[in-house]
């Protein structure tokens, strides 16, 4: 198979949001703590956006600086490194990642955080309950916006995200295969949140979203 080779731009007239949510509605995953990977700290991360400090819900709660993105070629995994302000939360911290995969914002679902106007097919949410261990006690997998339209918000592929906590550069990890969003996905438009307890508290990005564009074989 070819290498995938990606294009990142920033389409900025669109506002940007996203939400992690009540942890009722998600079944309850064990996955291991993860040690951040030396690659982490020595490839080039491309910034997809920015987000003021101090624009959260609630102030004890993650508050979002910037949003970035890997493309790790070798294991064809998309990365996203959701960077915060000040000291992260590493037990009770939410995050998810949201995808317009047919990249036409005139279908899908209406986001339901501080960005009403984009459009999703399909989001990925982590977040941590507890620590038991080596292991992390919470939620992690897939939902499609129909999921999400009947408050179902992991619907398929539990436990398949990977999710770091970066102590060092208060940063969250988050990574997914490229095929299990789609065999065929070409192009897609990105959002990102963190939270805490499995409730959103900030967007990442306030204003604007992110294309990634793939070619495959």
């Amino acid at each position: 198979m070819r290498p995938v080779s990606i294009r990142v731009c920033l389409l900025t007239a669109m506002v940007l949001g996203g939400a992690a949510t009540a942890g009722a509605q998600y079944p309850e995953s064990k996955y291991p703590v993860r040690a951040v990977p030396g690659w982490a700290r020595q490839v080039t991360w491309t910034k997809l956006g920015e987000d003021p400090s101090g624009d959260g819900r609630r102030p004890a709660a993650p508050d979002g600086k910037a949003l970035w993105f890997y493309h790790d070629v070798a294991s064809d995994t998309l990365w996203f490194r959701l960077e915060v302000f000040g000291v992260e939360d590493s037990v009770s911290v939410a995050a998810s990642v949201s995808f317009d995969l047919d990249a036409d914002q005139s279908t899908g679902l209406n986001w339901y955080g501080t960005n009403r106007a984009f459009t999703f097919d399909k989001m990925i949410s982590i977040g941590l309950l507890r620590r038991e261990g080596d292991w992390h006690i919470g939620y992690n997998g897939f939902s499609t916006a129909e999921g999400v339209r009947r408050f179902q918000y992991l619907t398929e592929k539990l436990g398949t995200i990977a999710f770091i906590v970066d102590p060092v550069t208060h940063a969250y990890l988050v990574g997914v295969a490229r095929r299990d969003l789609g065999e065929n996905i070409r192009k897609v438009n990105v959002i990102a949140t963190v939270g805490q307890n499995a409730v959103w508290n900030d967007d990442l990005i306030n204003t604007g979203f992110a294309t990634l564009e793939f070619k495959v074989p």
